[in-house]
């Protein structure tokens, strides 16, 4: 081995066993959550379901105004800051109340209040805590981009060190000889395992890390594109003395008009009065489950500030669009859920069967030196066995 590829291999180890276990933490708690949706579903309690008729003949589901105006009254302590619509007939909407965690879940047909719940303490919202911020918060989503970084790192140097230098072997490395020794075999499902799932496994790390460092992605997407400005909401004139905000619903019909067709996903409620409302809608053939089409209006004059089309975005913005689609598999059905789900086992896999290669290499060797610094029963028996002159 060269001693620029012994350098790789041994930052490659070194890497790979600082930050392979939380890699691989990161990467099962992501696997379920590829289909949080449908177990968040089954496991949510009966009182926050959606009754809808074995017939499929629903009713016409509740303006939303008056489902912003059910939260407001369920929760009149704490500003509704985002209204969640229902991705799907079985779903509720959800709004999520300013400076908590607590989601009032509203039922879109009949309109009425069916419960709340702490986000943070179900079962699927905890596992995102694990998943996106180690349960740390702020501190713990950078320990985790910086995870992602380094699982980026793993990908391509052990692609490197995959890489033959005889084209010859390169039927060998895709393929795990099972008819030899234990420790071959682990060897050959590190290496050959790891070339099968490097590409995939990059595309989430990479993903993910975009997602982990939001803001510098957003900043970095915008200057790439030439477009500094983009990343950066419209600010609403302040509203004069006793102006009344119009109503939600000419507003959502004013969005309509801005950017029509497609179904409105979530709406943002100002934060601050120089702050806008945002629609956020979903249109034929994206891929995002929440669209990327934006809609940015005063709450106060109904006027259209800003419309922030996905079609017409800029090379960096797209990126930034597709991320979450890729991250989880969405990018092509099913299969590449199931695909991203799986590739998701991965870092635990090669942590597992990478720190096992270690031990056989050196941690049994050094083991064995401690206890027996004389060589043991093995260095006994090997002087027994060399003939004496």
């Amino acid at each position: 081995m060269s001693p620029l590829r012994r350098w790789l291999f041994n930052l490659h180890l070194v890497v790979g066993m600082t930050l392979g276990l939380l890699a691989a933490v990161i990467g099962v708690s992501g696997s379920l959550l590829v289909f949080r949706h449908e177990i968040d579903r089954l496991i949510a309690p009966p009182a926050l379901r959606v009754s809808v008729p074995r017939d499929g003949a629903a009713a016409p589901p509740a303006p939303l105004e008056r489902v912003a105006d059910a939260v407001r009254v369920r929760r009149p302590d704490a500003p509704l800051r985002h209204l969640f619509v229902a991705p799907g007939p079985g779903d509720p909407h959800e709004g999520w109340l300013d400076g908590t965690t607590v989601r009032v879940l509203v039922d879109p047909y009949a309109g009425t209040v069916l419960g709340e719940r702490d986000a943070d303490r179900t079962p699927m919202g905890i596992l995102f805590s694990l998943h996106t911020t180690l349960l740390a918060g702020e501190a713990g989503e950078r320990v985790a981009g910086w995870a992602g970084l380094g699982l980026l790192f793993l990908c391509a140097s052990g692609l490197v060190l995959w890489w033959p230098a005889n084209p010859r072997q390169f039927r060998e490395r895709v393929r795990v000889k099972w008819t030899a020794s234990a420790k071959r075999v682990n060897f050959d499902l590190h290496r050959t395992g790891g070339f099968w799932v490097c590409g995939l496994v990059a595309l989430i790390a990479l993903t993910g890390t975009s997602l982990a460092f939001k803001d510098a992605s957003a900043a970095a997407a915008a200057r790439l594109s030439g477009n500094p400005e983009a990343a950066k909401k419209p600010v609403v004139e302040p509203p004069a003395p006793g102006a009344v905000p119009v109503p939600l619903g000419e507003l959502l019909r004013r969005a309509d008009d801005a950017l029509p067709g497609g179904v409105v996903r979530r709406i943002s409620f100002p934060a601050k009065p120089d702050a806008p409302l945002i629609v956020r809608k979903m249109l034929p053939g994206e891929l995002h489950p929440n669209g990327v089409n934006y809609i940015y209006l005063d709450p106060y004059t109904g006027a259209v500030l800003r419309v922030d089309r996905a079609a017409s975005a800029l090379p960096g913005q797209r990126f930034l669009n597709a991320r979450f689609p890729l991250h989880i598999g969405l990018w092509g059905g099913l299969l590449t859920r199931v695909l991203h789900a799986a590739a998701g086992l991965a870092p635990a896999a090669l942590f597992a069967t990478g720190v096992l290669m270690w031990w056989n290499r050196v941690g049994s060797k050094r083991m064995r030196a401690r206890r027996w610094p004389d060589g043991g029963p093995r260095a006994a028996r090997d002087k027994r066995e060399v003939p004496r002159a």
